[in-house]
Protein backbone atom coordinates (compact mmCIF):
# COMPACT_ATOMS: atom_id res chain seq x y z
CA UNK A 1 0.00 0.00 0.00
CA UNK A 2 2.93 2.44 0.40
CA UNK A 3 4.41 2.18 -2.56
CA UNK A 4 0.62 3.17 -4.18
CA UNK A 5 0.88 6.47 -1.76
CA UNK A 6 4.17 7.40 -1.36
CA UNK A 7 5.13 7.78 -4.80
CA UNK A 8 7.01 11.33 -4.67
CA UNK A 9 9.23 12.57 -2.30
CA UNK A 10 12.45 10.29 -0.07
CA UNK A 11 10.70 8.09 2.61
CA UNK A 12 12.21 5.15 4.01
CA UNK A 13 10.74 3.15 6.70
CA UNK A 14 12.16 0.84 9.68
CA UNK A 15 8.90 -1.04 10.92
CA UNK A 16 8.64 -3.01 13.75
CA UNK A 17 10.94 -5.57 13.24
CA UNK A 18 13.93 -3.32 11.95
CA UNK A 19 13.50 -3.99 8.19
CA UNK A 20 13.72 -0.89 6.11
CA UNK A 21 11.53 -0.21 3.46
CA UNK A 22 12.01 2.50 0.73
CA UNK A 23 9.35 4.90 -1.00
CA UNK A 24 9.00 7.36 -3.54
CA UNK A 25 11.13 8.57 -6.61
CA UNK A 26 14.11 10.45 -4.18
CA UNK A 27 13.44 13.87 -4.66
CA UNK A 28 13.13 16.24 -2.17
CA UNK A 29 14.13 16.31 2.00
CA UNK A 30 15.07 12.34 2.57
CA UNK A 31 13.30 11.13 5.77
CA UNK A 32 13.33 7.88 7.86
CA UNK A 33 10.80 7.30 10.54
CA UNK A 34 10.67 4.28 12.62
CA UNK A 35 7.19 2.01 13.87
CA UNK A 36 7.51 0.29 16.86
CA UNK A 37 4.92 -1.84 17.53
CA UNK A 38 2.94 -4.05 15.19
CA UNK A 39 -1.13 -2.24 16.01
CA UNK A 40 1.09 1.03 14.22
CA UNK A 41 -0.01 -0.22 10.88
CA UNK A 42 -2.90 -1.07 11.64
CA UNK A 43 -3.79 2.41 13.26
CA UNK A 44 -2.92 3.69 9.94
CA UNK A 45 -5.43 1.52 7.76
CA UNK A 46 -8.03 2.62 10.33
CA UNK A 47 -7.73 6.13 10.16
CA UNK A 48 -4.28 7.73 9.59
CA UNK A 49 -5.22 11.19 9.98
CA UNK A 50 -5.55 10.80 13.44
CA UNK A 51 -3.49 7.40 14.01
CA UNK A 52 0.05 9.97 12.67
CA UNK A 53 -0.14 12.76 15.39
CA UNK A 54 -1.20 9.89 18.26
CA UNK A 55 1.77 7.86 17.14
CA UNK A 56 3.98 10.96 17.57
CA UNK A 57 2.67 11.67 20.85
CA UNK A 58 2.99 8.57 22.25
CA UNK A 59 6.55 7.89 20.36
CA UNK A 60 5.47 4.58 18.72
CA UNK A 61 6.50 6.53 15.23
CA UNK A 62 9.80 8.48 15.54
CA UNK A 63 11.39 10.44 13.02
CA UNK A 64 14.82 9.09 12.79
CA UNK A 65 15.87 11.13 9.53
CA UNK A 66 14.51 14.69 9.07
CA UNK A 67 12.02 16.91 10.55
CA UNK A 68 9.09 16.21 12.11
CA UNK A 69 8.04 19.33 8.95
CA UNK A 70 9.28 16.87 6.75
CA UNK A 71 7.71 13.59 7.17
CA UNK A 72 3.71 15.71 7.31
CA UNK A 73 5.00 17.34 3.71
CA UNK A 74 5.91 14.38 2.49
CA UNK A 75 2.51 12.67 3.89
CA UNK A 76 0.61 15.83 2.30
CA UNK A 77 2.24 15.97 -0.65
CA UNK A 78 1.19 12.48 -1.52
CA UNK A 79 -2.44 13.12 -0.07
CA UNK A 80 -4.53 12.25 -3.50
CA UNK A 81 -2.50 8.83 -3.50
CA UNK A 82 -3.75 8.45 0.13
CA UNK A 83 -7.27 9.74 -1.13
CA UNK A 84 -8.18 7.61 -2.77
CA UNK A 85 -6.18 4.28 -2.18
CA UNK A 86 -8.67 1.87 -2.85
CA UNK A 87 -8.43 0.29 1.14
CA UNK A 88 -8.42 3.44 2.20
CA UNK A 89 -10.92 5.47 0.13
CA UNK A 90 -14.03 4.42 2.32
CA UNK A 91 -14.04 7.28 4.53
CA UNK A 92 -15.31 9.00 1.36
CA UNK A 93 -18.45 7.49 1.86
CA UNK A 94 -19.01 8.93 5.38
CA UNK A 95 -17.72 12.22 4.22
CA UNK A 96 -20.85 13.56 4.54
CA UNK A 97 -22.03 12.37 7.57
CA UNK A 98 -18.64 12.96 9.55
CA UNK A 99 -18.55 16.93 8.41
CA UNK A 100 -22.31 17.00 9.49
CA UNK A 101 -20.88 15.49 13.03
CA UNK A 102 -18.48 17.81 13.40
CA UNK A 103 -19.76 21.42 12.81
CA UNK A 104 -22.76 21.02 15.12
CA UNK A 105 -21.56 23.47 17.64
CA UNK A 106 -25.20 24.61 20.01
CA UNK A 107 -24.03 27.06 23.15
CA UNK A 108 -23.06 24.12 25.78
CA UNK A 109 -20.52 22.76 23.58
CA UNK A 110 -19.38 25.64 22.18
CA UNK A 111 -18.69 26.74 26.07
CA UNK A 112 -16.24 23.25 26.76
CA UNK A 113 -14.96 23.43 23.40
CA UNK A 114 -13.54 26.96 23.98
CA UNK A 115 -12.39 26.40 27.34
CA UNK A 116 -10.47 23.22 26.42
CA UNK A 117 -8.61 25.09 23.55
CA UNK A 118 -8.03 28.61 25.66
CA UNK A 119 -8.15 27.77 29.43
CA UNK A 120 -4.17 26.68 28.88
CA UNK A 121 -2.01 28.45 31.09
CA UNK A 122 -0.96 31.67 30.25
CA UNK A 123 2.61 31.23 30.71
CA UNK A 124 2.41 28.65 27.27
CA UNK A 125 1.36 30.58 25.07
CA UNK A 126 3.45 33.83 26.08
CA UNK A 127 6.68 31.16 25.10
CA UNK A 128 5.75 31.38 21.14
CA UNK A 129 3.19 33.85 20.71
CA UNK A 130 4.01 37.97 20.22
CA UNK A 131 4.35 40.27 23.01
CA UNK A 132 0.79 41.07 22.38
CA UNK A 133 -0.71 37.56 22.36
CA UNK A 134 -2.24 37.60 19.21
CA UNK A 135 -3.24 33.89 18.58
CA UNK A 136 -4.10 34.13 15.17
CA UNK A 137 -2.65 34.80 11.52
CA UNK A 138 0.17 37.59 10.95
CA UNK A 139 -0.03 40.04 8.56
CA UNK A 140 3.48 39.38 6.97
CA UNK A 141 5.25 42.05 4.65
CA UNK A 142 7.21 40.12 1.93
CA UNK A 143 10.38 40.31 -0.90
CA UNK A 144 10.05 39.42 -4.37
CA UNK A 145 10.95 35.50 -3.10
CA UNK A 146 7.70 35.28 -1.22
CA UNK A 147 10.26 35.41 2.32
CA UNK A 148 9.13 37.61 5.21
CA UNK A 149 11.07 40.65 5.90
CA UNK A 150 9.22 41.84 9.54
CA UNK A 151 9.37 40.57 12.95
CA UNK A 152 6.29 38.37 14.02
CA UNK A 153 5.60 41.46 16.39
CA UNK A 154 5.81 43.81 13.46
CA UNK A 155 3.55 41.75 11.49
CA UNK A 156 0.81 41.39 14.10
CA UNK A 157 0.56 44.86 14.88
CA UNK A 158 0.33 45.18 10.93
CA UNK A 159 -2.94 43.13 11.21
CA UNK A 160 -4.47 44.90 13.49
CA UNK A 161 -3.73 47.80 11.44
CA UNK A 162 -5.59 46.47 8.87
CA UNK A 163 -8.54 44.81 10.55
CA UNK A 164 -8.52 48.58 11.32
CA UNK A 165 -8.38 50.25 8.30
CA UNK A 166 -11.37 48.11 6.80
CA UNK A 167 -13.45 49.08 9.97
CA UNK A 168 -12.95 52.64 8.79
CA UNK A 169 -12.80 54.29 12.40
CA UNK A 170 -12.88 57.58 10.95
CA UNK A 171 -13.58 59.40 14.20
CA UNK A 172 -13.20 58.54 17.64
CA UNK A 173 -15.74 57.21 20.13
CA UNK A 174 -17.58 54.45 18.03
CA UNK A 175 -18.97 51.46 19.38
CA UNK A 176 -16.88 48.41 18.49
CA UNK A 177 -18.21 44.57 19.06
CA UNK A 178 -14.68 42.12 19.02
CA UNK A 179 -16.88 38.57 18.89
CA UNK A 180 -13.83 35.83 20.26
CA UNK A 181 -11.47 38.85 21.40
CA UNK A 182 -8.84 36.22 22.67
CA UNK A 183 -6.60 38.11 25.41
CA UNK A 184 -8.20 41.20 24.49
CA UNK A 185 -4.93 42.54 22.55
CA UNK A 186 -7.39 43.72 19.03
CA UNK A 187 -9.90 45.24 21.54
CA UNK A 188 -7.19 47.49 23.51
CA UNK A 189 -5.60 48.68 19.84
CA UNK A 190 -8.71 49.98 18.84
CA UNK A 191 -9.34 51.78 21.78
CA UNK A 192 -5.86 53.17 22.37
CA UNK A 193 -5.02 54.03 18.79
CA UNK A 194 -8.35 55.28 17.29
CA UNK A 195 -10.20 56.22 20.42
CA UNK A 196 -12.92 53.79 19.73
CA UNK A 197 -15.01 52.06 22.69
CA UNK A 198 -14.99 48.48 22.64
CA UNK A 199 -16.71 45.20 24.05
CA UNK A 200 -15.01 42.22 23.46
CA UNK A 201 -16.71 39.10 24.32
CA UNK A 202 -14.96 35.39 24.89
CA UNK A 203 -16.09 31.99 26.31
CA UNK A 204 -12.85 31.42 28.25
CA UNK A 205 -11.99 32.53 31.88
CA UNK A 206 -8.76 32.39 31.36
CA UNK A 207 -8.69 34.83 28.58
CA UNK A 208 -11.28 36.61 30.11
CA UNK A 209 -9.10 37.22 32.98
CA UNK A 210 -5.73 37.86 31.32
CA UNK A 211 -7.90 40.51 28.84
CA UNK A 212 -9.55 42.71 32.05
CA UNK A 213 -5.95 42.43 33.75
CA UNK A 214 -4.29 43.96 30.37
CA UNK A 215 -6.73 46.73 29.99
CA UNK A 216 -6.22 47.92 33.41
CA UNK A 217 -2.38 48.22 32.44
CA UNK A 218 -3.07 50.11 29.40
CA UNK A 219 -4.65 52.63 30.96
CA UNK A 220 -7.86 51.73 28.88
CA UNK A 221 -10.59 50.22 30.85
CA UNK A 222 -12.78 53.34 30.58
CA UNK A 223 -13.13 52.09 27.34
CA UNK A 224 -12.59 48.27 26.88
CA UNK A 225 -15.21 45.69 28.30
CA UNK A 226 -14.71 42.49 28.37
CA UNK A 227 -17.44 39.55 29.17
CA UNK A 228 -17.56 36.09 29.39
CA UNK A 229 -20.18 35.92 26.87
CA UNK A 230 -21.57 33.51 23.97
CA UNK A 231 -21.77 35.24 20.38
CA UNK A 232 -25.65 34.59 20.74
CA UNK A 233 -26.46 35.95 23.46
CA UNK A 234 -24.86 39.27 23.44
CA UNK A 235 -26.51 42.13 24.33
CA UNK A 236 -27.47 45.89 22.78
CA UNK A 237 -25.34 48.74 24.22
CA UNK A 238 -26.91 51.25 26.63
CA UNK A 239 -30.52 52.54 25.35
CA UNK A 240 -30.80 49.79 23.07
CA UNK A 241 -27.94 51.20 20.98
CA UNK A 242 -26.65 49.07 18.01
CA UNK A 243 -22.99 49.11 17.48
CA UNK A 244 -20.61 51.22 14.90
CA UNK A 245 -18.39 48.36 13.79
CA UNK A 246 -18.21 44.17 14.44
CA UNK A 247 -14.97 42.30 14.03
CA UNK A 248 -14.29 38.72 14.62
CA UNK A 249 -10.56 37.22 14.13
CA UNK A 250 -10.73 33.27 13.85
CA UNK A 251 -13.93 33.16 15.55
CA UNK A 252 -15.72 31.77 12.76
CA UNK A 253 -13.80 28.02 12.95
CA UNK A 254 -15.98 27.57 16.29
CA UNK A 255 -19.34 28.41 14.80
CA UNK A 256 -20.07 25.38 12.83
CA UNK A 257 -21.50 25.24 9.54
CA UNK A 258 -24.73 24.70 11.10
CA UNK A 259 -24.72 27.90 12.80
CA UNK A 260 -23.51 30.25 10.57
CA UNK A 261 -26.28 31.50 9.33
CA UNK A 262 -27.82 32.05 12.95
CA UNK A 263 -24.33 33.86 13.55
CA UNK A 264 -24.62 35.95 10.63
CA UNK A 265 -28.20 37.05 11.32
CA UNK A 266 -27.18 37.68 15.08
CA UNK A 267 -24.85 40.14 14.13
CA UNK A 268 -26.41 41.79 11.84
CA UNK A 269 -28.69 43.14 13.88
CA UNK A 270 -26.45 43.68 16.71
CA UNK A 271 -24.92 46.53 14.10
CA UNK A 272 -25.77 49.63 12.85
CA UNK A 273 -27.77 50.56 9.32
CA UNK A 274 -24.67 52.15 8.28
CA UNK A 275 -22.38 49.50 10.53
CA UNK A 276 -19.26 47.97 8.90
CA UNK A 277 -18.63 43.80 10.33
CA UNK A 278 -14.88 42.46 9.60
CA UNK A 279 -14.60 39.22 9.71
CA UNK A 280 -11.33 36.81 9.41
CA UNK A 281 -11.29 33.11 9.28
CA UNK A 282 -9.27 30.26 8.42
CA UNK A 283 -10.85 28.87 5.48
CA UNK A 284 -9.99 26.63 2.69
CA UNK A 285 -9.26 26.78 -1.36
CA UNK A 286 -11.47 24.23 -2.34
CA UNK A 287 -15.20 22.85 -1.72
CA UNK A 288 -16.05 21.73 2.09
CA UNK A 289 -14.05 19.44 3.53
CA UNK A 290 -15.03 17.31 7.06
CA UNK A 291 -11.96 18.56 9.92
CA UNK A 292 -8.73 16.97 10.67
CA UNK A 293 -10.17 14.23 13.34
CA UNK A 294 -6.45 15.36 14.89
CA UNK A 295 -6.60 18.74 15.34
CA UNK A 296 -10.31 18.01 16.54
CA UNK A 297 -9.53 15.71 19.09
CA UNK A 298 -6.54 17.23 20.55
CA UNK A 299 -6.35 21.52 19.78
CA UNK A 300 -9.66 22.82 18.57
CA UNK A 301 -12.79 20.33 19.70
CA UNK A 302 -15.47 21.80 17.48
CA UNK A 303 -13.91 23.29 15.07
CA UNK A 304 -14.16 23.49 11.35
CA UNK A 305 -12.15 25.62 8.78
CA UNK A 306 -15.30 26.21 6.40
CA UNK A 307 -15.28 27.13 2.44
CA UNK A 308 -15.44 30.48 0.92
CA UNK A 309 -18.82 29.34 -0.84
CA UNK A 310 -20.10 28.12 2.60
CA UNK A 311 -19.43 31.15 4.19
CA UNK A 312 -20.73 33.59 1.34
CA UNK A 313 -24.07 31.50 1.04
CA UNK A 314 -25.26 32.33 4.81
CA UNK A 315 -23.85 35.63 4.28
CA UNK A 316 -26.24 36.34 1.39
CA UNK A 317 -28.80 35.03 3.41
CA UNK A 318 -28.72 37.53 6.20
CA UNK A 319 -27.99 40.06 3.28
CA UNK A 320 -25.23 41.85 3.47
CA UNK A 321 -22.80 43.42 1.07
CA UNK A 322 -19.59 41.61 0.59
CA UNK A 323 -17.65 44.91 -0.20
CA UNK A 324 -14.34 43.16 0.20
CA UNK A 325 -13.18 39.61 0.01
CA UNK A 326 -9.41 39.35 0.85
CA UNK A 327 -7.29 36.24 0.85
CA UNK A 328 -3.82 35.52 2.58
CA UNK A 329 -2.12 32.40 1.06
CA UNK A 330 1.26 32.03 3.36
CA UNK A 331 0.47 34.21 5.80
CA UNK A 332 -0.16 31.68 8.37
CA UNK A 333 2.24 29.10 7.44
CA UNK A 334 5.09 32.04 8.43
CA UNK A 335 3.20 33.04 11.57
CA UNK A 336 3.14 29.16 12.32
CA UNK A 337 6.53 28.22 11.32
CA UNK A 338 7.48 31.27 13.33
CA UNK A 339 5.32 30.09 16.25
CA UNK A 340 7.05 26.86 16.32
CA UNK A 341 10.65 28.36 15.73
CA UNK A 342 9.57 30.10 19.41
CA UNK A 343 8.30 27.46 20.77
CA UNK A 344 11.26 25.14 20.07
CA UNK A 345 13.37 27.53 21.93
CA UNK A 346 11.91 27.04 25.04
CA UNK A 347 10.13 23.87 25.07
CA UNK A 348 11.90 22.66 28.00
CA UNK A 349 9.95 24.87 29.88
CA UNK A 350 6.94 23.96 28.42
CA UNK A 351 7.68 20.54 29.21
CA UNK A 352 8.29 21.90 33.38
CA UNK A 353 4.36 23.15 32.66
CA UNK A 354 2.88 19.93 31.22
CA UNK A 355 5.06 17.05 30.09
CA UNK A 356 6.80 15.88 26.94
CA UNK A 357 3.62 14.20 25.85
CA UNK A 358 2.22 17.74 25.59
CA UNK A 359 5.44 19.25 24.20
CA UNK A 360 5.17 16.82 21.44
CA UNK A 361 1.18 17.12 21.08
CA UNK A 362 2.09 20.96 20.51
CA UNK A 363 4.96 20.45 18.20
CA UNK A 364 2.62 18.32 15.77
CA UNK A 365 -0.13 20.76 15.72
CA UNK A 366 2.02 23.65 14.69
CA UNK A 367 4.30 21.67 11.97
CA UNK A 368 0.97 19.87 10.50
CA UNK A 369 -0.79 23.34 10.07
CA UNK A 370 2.05 24.91 8.95
CA UNK A 371 2.21 22.17 6.37
CA UNK A 372 -1.63 22.62 5.52
CA UNK A 373 -1.43 26.41 5.01
CA UNK A 374 2.05 26.14 2.94
CA UNK A 375 1.62 22.56 1.20
CA UNK A 376 -2.48 22.07 0.63
CA UNK A 377 -5.28 23.89 0.53
CA UNK A 378 -6.01 26.04 3.92
CA UNK A 379 -5.66 29.82 3.51
CA UNK A 380 -6.98 32.98 5.65
CA UNK A 381 -10.15 35.21 4.43
CA UNK A 382 -11.06 38.61 5.63
CA UNK A 383 -14.53 39.90 4.20
CA UNK A 384 -16.19 43.19 4.99
CA UNK A 385 -19.85 43.73 5.25
CA UNK A 386 -21.89 46.38 5.55
CA UNK A 387 -26.04 46.43 5.25
CA UNK A 388 -26.02 49.68 2.78
CA UNK A 389 -23.92 50.22 -0.31
CA UNK A 390 -23.13 53.78 1.38
CA UNK A 391 -21.75 52.51 4.39
CA UNK A 392 -18.23 52.94 3.10
CA UNK A 393 -16.40 55.09 0.30
CA UNK A 394 -16.83 53.72 -3.13
CA UNK A 395 -13.24 53.15 -3.55
CA UNK A 396 -10.94 51.44 -2.19
CA UNK A 397 -8.29 53.62 -2.29
CA UNK A 398 -9.27 55.17 1.29
CA UNK A 399 -7.85 51.78 2.53
CA UNK A 400 -4.73 52.05 1.74
CA UNK A 401 -4.07 55.56 2.32
CA UNK A 402 -5.42 54.93 5.79
CA UNK A 403 -2.69 52.71 6.35
CA UNK A 404 -0.13 54.60 4.51
CA UNK A 405 -1.12 57.74 6.96
CA UNK A 406 -0.62 55.72 9.92
CA UNK A 407 2.56 53.74 8.64
CA UNK A 408 3.95 57.44 7.82
CA UNK A 409 3.01 59.02 11.20
CA UNK A 410 5.13 55.61 13.17
CA UNK A 411 8.08 56.77 11.13
CA UNK A 412 8.03 60.09 12.13
CA UNK A 413 7.07 59.43 15.47
CA UNK A 414 10.28 56.98 15.98
CA UNK A 415 12.42 59.49 14.12
CA UNK A 416 11.57 63.00 14.71
CA UNK A 417 14.91 64.22 13.33
CA UNK A 418 14.55 62.85 10.24
CA UNK A 419 11.07 64.22 9.34
CA UNK A 420 13.00 67.77 10.35
CA UNK A 421 15.51 67.13 8.12
CA UNK A 422 13.40 65.82 5.46
CA UNK A 423 11.51 69.02 5.61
Amino acid sequence: MFEDIFRTGSLEVIDWKGHRHSYGDGTGSPVTIKLHDAQVEWEFLRNYKLALGELYMDERLTIEKGSLYDFINTCAINRGSLKHHGILSWRSYIKPLITSLATNNPKSAAIRNARHAYDLKEELFRLFLDEDLQYSCAYWTYDEKFQPVNTLEEAQFDKKEHLAAKLHLHRPGMYVLDVGCGWGGLAIHLAREYGANVRGITLSPEQLRVAQQRAEEAGVSDRVEFQLCDYREVGYLPNNRAYDRIVSVEMLEHVGAKHNLSYFRTLQKLLQKNGIFVLQWGGRMGPPTPPNPWIEKYIFPGGYTPALSEIAASIEKAVFWMNDIECHHLHYADTLKEWNRRFQLRRSEAADMYDERFCRMWEYYLNSCEVSFRTVSQCVYQIQMTTRRHAIPQSRDYLFLAEQRRRQARMEQANPQGRVAAG
